[in-house]
């Protein structure tokens, strides 16, 4: 019994920090958000270089021709090193830690949308609805011997004083 007022009142404060004005969800939120600057920075580097690869790699880029579609005799070598040259860089944004805070961040947005909060409370209530009523048996059991109000008369009752 000593154990489950504890575990009971864990229980409790863990479903209160769900609720949605909770300094814990307030403040996940505000993470979340701060670290937002960082996904859309490496989104825009990200799609930027791939704007330029893909136009260094063009082939009106690589061998211009003119407007009658003659070519024109040029290859534009800087376009194909350029091309090859910014592929690993694209690569290592789209697989960089940042992008991994941004997938994580909306991982956690989702985890911790206002139905999978109240999801996981429903869920919390329902585990403890059978400690919750061992604790309300024990205490209507035995709640006549703790109480102190009690204590001298249960005291006399022992001894024989009636």
């Amino acid at each position: 019994f000593i154990g489950l007022m504890p575990m009971l009142t864990i229980f409790s404060d863990l479903d209160h920090k769900l609720d949605d004005n909770s300094s814990l969800v307030l403040e996940i939120g505000s993470i979340i958000n701060d670290t937002r600057s960082v996904e859309i920075a490496v989104k825009v580097a990200s799609r930027t270089m791939a704007l330029l690869r893909d136009m260094m790699h063009d082939s009106a880029n690589v061998r211009p021709r003119s407007s009658a579609g003659e070519d024109l005799l040029h290859q534009c070598d800087f376009c194909a090193g350029v091309s090859r040259a910014v592929a690993p860089a694209i690569a290592t944004l789209d697989n960089s830690v940042a992008a991994a805070l941004a997938e994580t961040r909306a991982e956690v947005d989702r985890q911790l949308s206002p139905e999978n909060r109240r999801a996981l409370q429903r869920s919390l209530r329902e585990a403890t609805e059978p400690l919750v009523q061992v604790k309300d048996t024990l205490r209507g059991t035995f709640g006549k011997f703790t109480d102190t109000s009690n204590s001298k008369k249960l005291r006399n009752y022992i001894d024989g004083d009636y």
